[in-house]
């Protein structure tokens, strides 16, 4: 299936030419991004993440609370064509060093009071120039990966776990096709973005019209 192919990134963009001016984030302090700025911004990122030397395929791990500032990471990290690794705020430097061994080489998106951490293990933390700029997003194979997210270690060492485009998209066209959104509609996010219930929270809104409220850190 086409649709199956075109990558995350994609069926956002078809969105926001589809409808600018429609409320896509509704951040917990009140504010809102439509569609159009939503997406000025991830490319302006994407193109900061590429002048730091992001390449297609690279795993860029996150470490926000939950924010506009995490979403545009997300979604700069997959316009650059890159994998999304989540880091929960607050991980052990531990856990955080065992995860980083597993991905052999990850940079580091992370908010001001978390970045610290991970420069004591060695990793690097990118500090893209956010800037108006155009940016082509890379054309990207059909197994193109979305993220890696790390199991939780009960049964032992934590496992990574790379999660297709695809199969992201598989998931939420079936969703869609039971629950149809539309621009009436708001997803709540709620759920840590280290855990896999996070994803059809990040991206189904984000090619139906609908809209995403980010409910404060701690709220849950």
């Amino acid at each position: 299936d086409r649709a199956l192919e075109a990558g995350i990134d994609a069926c956002f963009r078809q969105a926001v030419a589809a409808r600018p001016e429609a409320v896509a984030l509704r951040s917990c302090d009140g504010g809102t991004l439509n569609y159009a700025e939503l997406d000025l911004r991830v490319s302006a990122l994407a193109a900061g993440l590429r002048a730091e030397g992001v390449a297609p395929g690279a795993f860029v791990g996150v470490c926000y609370e939950r924010s506009v500032d995490l979403m545009l990471a997300v979604f700069a990290v997959l316009r650059a064509g890159a994998v999304y690794v989540p880091f929960a705020p607050g991980l052990p430097a531990a856990r955080i060093a065992a995860m980083a061994e597993d991905l052999q080489d990850c940079a580091v998106l992370a908010a001001d009071g978390q970045a610290e951490k991970f420069r004591a293990l060695g990793l690097r933390v990118l500090s893209p120039a956010v800037e108006d700029a155009a940016f082509e997003p890379p054309a990207l194979p059909a197994n193109a990966a979305a993220y890696v997210i790390f199991t939780s270690g009960s049964t032992g060492r934590p496992k990574g776990v790379l999660v297709e485009q695809r199969g992201v998209l598989n998931r939420l066209f079936w969703m869609q096709s039971r629950f149809p959104l539309d621009e009436r509609d708001v997803i709540l996010q709620k759920t840590p973005v280290s855990f896999d219930v996070s994803v059809w929270e990040l991206f189904w809104w984000s090619w139906t019209g609908a809209s995403l409220a980010l409910l404060a850190p701690g709220e849950e």
